[in-house]
């Protein structure tokens, strides 16, 4: 008995006879090439030209990977309007002869009532006993794995971002420092930060993004000067709050001629640090903007190089402010 049982199953193996199943391949137009039964098929272009009635054109490239001509027999072609579910007759080459190493394109055409960029439609048709769904738009975000988006300064993540694979990712984060005095809008490939990002990167791994800080203010100093200098503001924060570092290369600091003058409607501290104040400064910044300075009333008026200006100066001023007063 167990030797009948086995000779019907060797001869059900033999014949093929498997409840097996080839998974059908599905391609969106972003895909990349696909392959099977030494096939290689690839997208070439596909659109719609016309006004009430559009005429669509599909272009797909099938490269021969095999060392002898195979024939591609294409059966089974439908054109489904997504949301209606209608139907469209297709016009297309039903055998195509490839030589080994070749490629051959097959073209699909088809009248549709509606831009493939109105509506949705999908194309099915076969290769042999491979059958092909190829969406005529881009794969859906839903649809798609994601990536994470890392972004390191001093090699520590300072920001994480989710990214979806073969999509691309504009880099625009802009990093602004807890304390108010810093930020960073560059960013780089590697931590070494010598190849810069600008624009858009294509998303297929995890992407690792460096970069360093910059203060917010412009300041100069050289090596004849006890002082640093704050010449002018770099970038103002989306919280519209500065903070004036305490020190610049380990001096304590000025705020040269006009450096902050339009800075409307924000907050700005002031350190003890500083030790003086040239002319122009925070007369021009609006009566809603608040300044918050570490010292007394007596020791900011003696701050301005000219006594005329602290006169001026109309803005709310907040005394013996710490610099956690500005949150």
């Amino acid at each position: 008995m167990k030797k009948i049982l086995i000779f019907i199953l060797m001869l059900f193996t033999i014949c093929g006879c498997s409840n097996s199943k080839t998974s059908d391949i599905v391609m969106y137009g972003d895909s990349k090439s696909v392959s099977f039964d030494n096939f290689t098929l690839s997208i070439g272009n596909y659109y719609c030209s016309g006004y009430d009635n559009y005429s669509l054109s599909v272009y797909l490239y099938v490269l021969n990977n095999s060392y002898s001509t195979k024939t591609c027999n294409i059966n089974n072609v439908s054109l489904t309007k997504e949301d209606t579910k209608a139907n469209y007759t297709v016009y297309y080459t039903k055998k195509v002869e490839i030589e080994a190493e070749l490629s051959s394109l097959i073209d699909f055409r088809s009248t549709i009532p509606t831009d493939i960029e109105d509506s949705n439609y999908k194309l099915s048709f076969s290769i042999n006993n491979t059958k092909i769904i190829f969406y005529l738009y881009d794969m859906p975000d839903e649809l798609r794995e994601q990536r994470t988006v890392n972004y390191y300064i001093n090699g520590e993540v300072v920001y994480t971002e989710k990214a979806f694979v073969g999509r691309e990712y504009e880099v625009s984060y802009i990093h602004e420092s807890s304390d108010y005095t810093s930020y960073c809008d560059v960013w780089h490939k590697d931590s070494s930060l010598k190849n810069r990002i600008d624009g858009r990167v294509m998303v297929e791994e995890d992407i690792n993004l460096y970069g360093i800080l910059k203060s917010n203010f412009f300041i100069m100093t050289s090596a004849t000067d006890n002082l640093s200098y704050v010449n002018m503001i770099n970038h103002v924060p989306k919280s519209k709050i500065l903070a004036i570092p305490d020190t610049y290369q380990g001096k304590e600091m000025c705020i040269g001629n006009y450096a902050i003058n339009k800075f409307i409607g924000g907050k700005i501290y002031v350190p003890k640090t500083v030790r003086k104040i040239y002319s122009g400064n925070f007369t021009n910044i609006g009566s809603e903007t608040i300044i918050y300075y570490e010292g007394t009333k007596e020791e900011w008026k003696a701050l301005f190089y000219n006594s005329e200006d602290s006169t001026k100066i109309t803005n709310r001023i907040v005394f013996n402010a710490k610099k956690s007063d500005l949150k």
